[in-house]
Parts: C-alpha cells; sequence; structure tokens
C-alpha cells in the first residue's frame, strides 16, 4: 500500500493560527484608516464651517459705516412751486397716490446693533457697504447699490434623540432696505435669510472701542489736538439705548465700534469634540477721519498763506507788463480821493 499524503492536526491548528493574526492585523488595519479617515472629514469640515464665517463676517463688518440720515422735508413755498408742475404731469395719478409714499422717511436706527441672550449672541445687524457682490445683467434689471443692511441670528437646532448636546444654527439676511424693522420676523414683505453655518456649540462677540476719558471734561479737550481716550471692550453694542437716557454721560461710545472680537465653538459630527476660534475685525477709527479733517484744514491754511505771498509779487509784475488788477478797484479809488484816511490837519 501507498502511504497517504496530508497534513496533522498540528499543521493545520499552526496554519489557522497565522491566518487569524494576519486577518486580525488587517481588520485593525482598515478599522484604524476607516476611523482616521472619518476624524480628518470631520476636521476638514469644521474647518470649512469656520473658514467660510470667518471670511464672510470680515468682509460684512470691515464696511461697517453711519449711513446718512433722510434730509428733512422741503419748505412750503418750495412745495407750492413744485405742486402745479407735478399736477400738470400726473393729473389723475394725484388722487391715487398710495400712502406708503405720503409718509415721512423715518430715521434710520439699529446703525450697529449687538445683543446677547443666555450668553451668546442673539442678533447682530449693522449697515455695511460690503455687500454681496450681485452683477448687473438681464436677471438683474439694474445695477444695484453698494449699500446694505445685514442681519445674523443665531437659532437653536431641533432637539433630536441622536445627540444630547444642543446645537445652533447661525442665519444671515441681506438687502438694500436699510430700516431694521423691514428684517423681523413678522415683516411683509418678509426677507428671505440663508443658513450660513450649522453645528455650533456656543458664539460670542465683544466690541472694542476707543472711549475718550471720563476723569476729562470738554473744556480741558478743547485745547488739545487729540483728545486722551481708553480702549474698552463690551459684552453689548446697544447705543442707541444708551442715548435715550437723559443724563449726559461723558465718554460716550460712538454709533460703530473700532473693534469686534468673535469667539466661535463647533461641534463634530458626532457633537462630540468641539473646534473653537477666536478672530477680531477692525472698523475704520473716527480718530483717523478727524486726523484727515484737520490735515485738510491746515492744508487750506497753507495755500491761504501761500496765496497771500504771491499776490504782491504777481501785483509787481503786472505792474511792469502794463497790466492793471481790478479785483482792487476801489481800494485805488479810495486811496485816489484820501477817502477813509484820518484827518492829521490841525483844526
Amino acid at each position: 500500500m501507498k502511504p497517504v499524503s496530508g497534513f496533522i492536526l498540528i499543521e493545520v491548528l499552526i496554519a489557522a493560527f497565522i491566518a487569524s493574526i494576519i486577518g486580525g492585523a488587517l481588520f485593525l488595519s482598515f478599522f484604524q484608516t476607516n476611523r482616521t479617515a472619518k476624524s480628518i472629514d470631520n476636521i476638514i469640515d469644521v474647518h470649512e464651517k469656520i473658514g467660510l464665517v470667518v471670511q464672510q463676517m470680515e468682509h460684512d463688518i470691515s464696511g461697517a459705516f453711519i449711513p446718512l440720515q433722510p434730509q428733512p422735508e422741503k419748505g412750503k413755498n418750495q412745495k407750492a412751486t413744485e405742486q402745479p408742475k407735478q399736477q400738470a404731469q400726473q393729473p389723475a395719478v394725484s388722487a391715487q397716490q398710495p400712502a406708503a409714499e405720503k409718509k415721512k422717511l423715518k430715521k434710520i436706527t439699529h446703525i450697529f446693533y449687538g445683543i446677547n441672550k443666555d450668553g451668546m449672541l442673539d442678533t447682530l445687524t449693522f449697515v455695511t457697504n460690503n455687500p454681496m457682490q450681485v452683477y448687473w445683467s438681464a436677471r438683474a434689471g439694474k445695477a444695484k447699490p453698494m449699500v446694505a443692511r445685514i442681519v445674523y441670528r443665531l437659532v437653536p437646532e431641533p432637539v433630536s434623540a441622536r445627540f444630547k448636546n444642543p446645537a445652533y444654527t447661525l442665519m444671515r439676511q441681506e438687502d438694500y432696505n436699510l430700516y431694521f424693522d423691514a428684517y423681523k420676523s413678522d415683516a411683509q414683505p418678509p426677507i428671505r435669510s440663508f443658513e450660513l453655518i450649522d453645528g455650533i456649540k456656543s458664539m460670542t462677540i465683544k466690541y472694542g472701542a476707543q472711549i475718550p476719558k471720563k476723569s476729562e471734561k470738554e473744556e480741558k479737550q478743547k485745547g488739545k489736538t487729540k483728545p486722551e481716550t481708553t480702549f474698552q471692550t463690551f459684552d453689548e453694542w446697544n447705543v442707541e439705548k444708551e442715548q435715550e437716557s437723559s443724563e449726559k454721560k461723558e465718554g460716550k461710545r460712538r454709533a460703530v465700534p473700532h473693534e469686534v472680537e468673535i469667539t466661535l465653538s463647533l461641534w463634530d459630527d458626532q457633537r462630540v469634540k468641539d473646534s473653537t476660534v477666536i478672530f477680531k475685525v477692525a472698523i475704520i477709527p473716527d480718530l483717523e477721519i478727524e486726523s484727515s479733517e484737520k490735515n485738510s484744514k491746515e492744508t487750506q491754511q497753507q495755500q491761504k498763506q501761500q496765496e497771500t505771498q504771491v499776490q504782491p509779487q504777481k501785483q509787481a509784475q503786472q505792474a511792469q507788463n502794463g497790466e492793471f488788477d481790478f479785483s482792487n478797484l476801489q481800494g485805488l479809488i479810495n486811496q485816489f480821493f484820501g477817502i477813509g484816511k484820518p484827518n492829521t490837519g490841525a483844526a
């Protein structure tokens, strides 16, 4: 009989043990690779959200400014002269004018306004000259103005059984209507709001501004070219509420802050870990505007001094060329006839 070839039991057990070790190592590496890929996707997603909100809010806030208020109504005489022209051009429409056109233009409020709720941002609104770009096309109809109001609101997300930790969504509104009442939820027609980012753990904003020292009085400040100021930070920015108070306080805040510091914390997809970023946005201060106005006044004074110095030389040159300056004709006549000279003769 020929011997039967095969594996003994020990060889089979050793082969199975080696195969199990290799399979376990492969499974572990695959599991770690999949876990690492998910964590990388979460990090990329969080950083994309951070980059989006930083870019958008920096673009919006950096253009915040104080808009011109509506001018008062025209005088009665001017209205009386314009009424016949309007009646001649539109005889039938004058009786059917809508009530909205007859209303007076309201004052623009909430120029820069930021309030909190439960220690976090609730509403942030301001007027900016950096709106989203709208190109002039057949669909747009006409060119859009480069001034708009922007409103940010932090809205809580619906409660889900999947996540234990709460989260918030940052909503954004933008329109060329500068009145804040038009952006409320019950306004008609409503202004559409867009979701900027979601999965927010917390969001706080601090406002910084150069405030004149309260100890310095205005009388002392008149002789100084530049008033002494201190940099202060505020959790909320509501200048109009301060202006409504009857007390006249020293060191008032201006309508727009000089700097805005935003602290933003975002959850990952599982709402277990969070990432926090802090960024600042600077706004043009009033001090630079005041200094530019002072520089312009100084240049005007220098130009006047130069003109007064050049005028005698110009008159002498005109006399040599046989030209006559009629600008001082009355003064020459008075000088010739002795008008205005004191009588020095004896009585």
